[in-house]
């Protein structure tokens, strides 16, 4: 095979530095720093030399071989020590090394251009392979920042559905809570400093709007809760919460009708003065005998009437209100503002008395003071010492309310009741307080009786002057009559 193989001339090959090498090579043998060593281990690099050292030919491979005693056939390494580093390179094996005609080739392969160009194109496979591996590691592993722009998207979607269902609801609670009630008319009033929340509870609880929440919402959005207006309103069921609200905006405008009930006055005045309205007798005798739950009635049998709790006042009252939505809607709702602010039932306790009771001895002061306010306390400082003593109240005012009752329209100048008239109702008679209140007590006579005069008499009467005369004794009494009462008590 090597007879085929064209030897380079010395004009193509320039083989100087090689023969150079040769000597070195050979003065190195010959010093003794040629080491054996195995074929894969390779010849280390002498200092000056590439590592892409061939030697010329075969001839001199022989003769390094057989000067330094090493067996080529063996597969053996020359081993050059490098003298002048101190680290150990890769040993070349001599035995493959190249011939002339292989050696030219490595010498054009060798070439600074030819290893840039292969340096640069394995650094451009090395980089490209780095950056697939990152793209892949990065298609494997997102950015947190990915996670954290799905889950905002996720909460936007989310708030967008609860933003639609909420809009949904509340434009269906504007809507009218009874479309077809066109005919139904609801008497509301709004006292004056009401604010919007207080409003939205009354229309609520009226059954003119489906959401107190949402009516305030709207207030809020139009901004309309300062132009709201006090007053006595007529609504319209059938009424949407814009409509209500423009209602409630442009102030009052409802029929109404006046009522008067006086302290001092009956059941049976209460009647009479709504008959004159045009209520019907069945209606006003159902809602007089009706039970109603409120704490003004505690202590009040379940067998009475109403009697002492239609309280006296003038009321402004709806034109299409029943009896007793005057009743329980202006009438005990203002009674029972007296009694709490006052702290009346606590007071009344504290004489010995039930709520029920202290309205029974109240509407007993209303009748015999009359007008004269400042005499309350002390008349019922007579009734508190008659009852604590034993005796019988001997109000006339309580057997003229029976006297009444039983005929309305009696002979006011016959007397004869005073004695026909039977207990328990008979006060000249029979003690303790008669079976219920015998009027409507205003706030003096309550207040009077909750808070009575301290003092020691046990009589009292009305003079022709029009003032009160107290007496400890019978006796006493009996002076002054004769002396202050000679026309109203007939001692002419």
């Amino acid at each position: 095979m090597d007879s085929d193989i064209k030897k380079p001339t010395k004009q193509e090959v320039d083989t100087s530095g090689l023969d150079a090498a040769r000597d070195e090579l050979l003065s190195a043998v010959e010093a003794g720093t040629i080491r054996e060593g195995k074929a894969e281990d390779g010849l280390e690099r002498i200092s000056g030399f590439s590592n892409d050292l061939v030697l010329e030919d075969n001839k001199g491979l022989s003769a390094l071989s057989s000067t330094a005693n090493i067996e080529t056939s063996s597969n053996k390494s020359l081993l050059v020590e490098e003298e002048v580093q101190s680290t150990r390179k890769p040993l070349i094996d001599i035995s493959n090394l190249p011939t002339e005609h292989s050696r030219n080739q490595n010498i054009k392969d060798n070439s600074p251009s030819s290893n840039v160009r292969i340096e640069k194109s394995q650094s451009s496979k090395i980089r490209n392979t780095k950056l697939e591996k990152e793209g892949m590691s990065r298609k494997k592993h997102k950015s947190p920042l990915h996670f954290v722009i799905a889950i905002i998207g996720i909460l936007l979607v989310v708030l967008a559905l609860i933003f639609a269902g909420a809009f949904a609801w509340y434009k269906s609670q504007l809507s009218p809570t009874c479309p077809d009630c066109k005919q139904e008319i609801v008497g509301i009033t709004i006292n004056s400093g009401s604010g919007s929340a207080e409003i939205a509870d009354l229309l609520k609880k009226e059954g003119l709007i489906k959401s107190a929440f949402a009516f305030r919402v709207y207030i809020m959005l139009n901004n309309i809760g300062d132009k709201l207006q006090a007053g006595a309103y007529e609504i319209e069921k059938s009424a949407d919460v814009p409509a209500i609200a423009k209602q409630l905006c442009d102030g009052a405008k409802a029929r109404i009708k006046s009522i008067t009930f006086l302290p001092g006055g009956t059941i049976m005045d209460a009647k009479n003065r709504l008959l004159a309205l045009g209520f019907g007798e069945a209606e006003i005798d159902a809602a007089f005998n009706k039970q109603y739950d409120s704490p003004l009635f505690n202590g009040r049998p379940t067998d009475t009437n109403i009697e002492g709790y239609i309280y006296g006042d003038t009321y402004e009252v709806y034109a299409n209100a029943s009896v007793e939505d005057i009743l329980t809607q202006t009438v005990f709702p203002e009674m029972l503002r007296v009694v709490e602010q006052n702290n009346l039932e606590a007071k009344f306790k504290a004489q010995g008395l039930t709520l029920y009771e202290g309205i029974k001895l109240s509407s007993i002061v209303q009748k015999e003071a009359g007008h004269l306010v400042d005499d309350m306390p002390a008349i019922a400082g007579v009734f508190y010492n008659r009852l604590k003593n034993n005796q019988v109240l001997g109000s006339d005012a309580i057997i003229g309310y029976r006297a009444d009752q039983l005929n309305p329209n009696r002979d006011r100048s016959d007397l004869s009741y005073l004695t026909t008239i039977t207990c328990p109702w008979n006060s000249r008679r029979c003690q303790g307080l008669p079976p219920t209140p015998i009027s409507t007590p205003g706030k003096n006579a309550l207040v009077a009786t909750a808070e009575p005069a301290s003092h020691n008499y046990f009589y009292f009467l009305t003079g022709d002057d029009g003032k009160t005369y107290y007496a400890t004794s019978q006796a006493e009494h009996d002076a002054n009559a004769k002396e202050h009462c000679k026309v109203r008590c007939g001692y002419m």
